[in-house]
């Protein structure tokens, strides 16, 4: 999906659970996360609203973030800066993640939580774990 049909499915608030803004342009980037949180009115000391970097936060934070359910309002929403591990990237200072507690929420996503992750790269070499499950 190009720019202008997202900016317009999160304007017209047909939300999905998931979303992957795939890009090298951080302006294009910066566009749909500030879409997402004007569609939901939200601002980012709101309770539903809620942003990680995965070169600092563990995976698990991510999760527990997205399983719980909003308060007061229809939706959560969590971004993921620097998602490598949806990458075959290996980052060295990096926490552990546990994948297979990712894969398992990709699996079962808790549909009130609109989880976004912002990855700048060209081209997405996806790890195969994350293939047909």
């Amino acid at each position: 999906m190009n720019v202008q049909n997202a900016l317009q499915v999160i304007h017209d608030q047909e939300f999905q659970a998931m979303y992957l803004v795939l890009g090298t342009e951080k302006y294009l980037q910066k566009q749909i996360r500030q879409a997402f949180i004007e569609s939901l009115q939200l601002d980012v000391d709101d309770l539903n609203f809620a942003e990680f970097d995965m070169e600092e936060d563990a995976v698990d934070a991510v999760i527990d973030e997205a399983e719980s359910m909003p308060f007061f309002g229809d939706y959560r929403l969590v971004f993921v800066e620097n998602p490598f591990v949806l990458t075959a990237e290996k980052r060295t200072n990096a926490p552990e993640h546990d994948l297979d507690r990712l894969i398992s929420y990709l699996k079962n996503p808790v549909t009130s939580t609109i989880l976004v992750f912002l990855l700048v790269m060209k081209n997405w070499m996806n790890e195969k774990r994350f293939q047909n499950n």
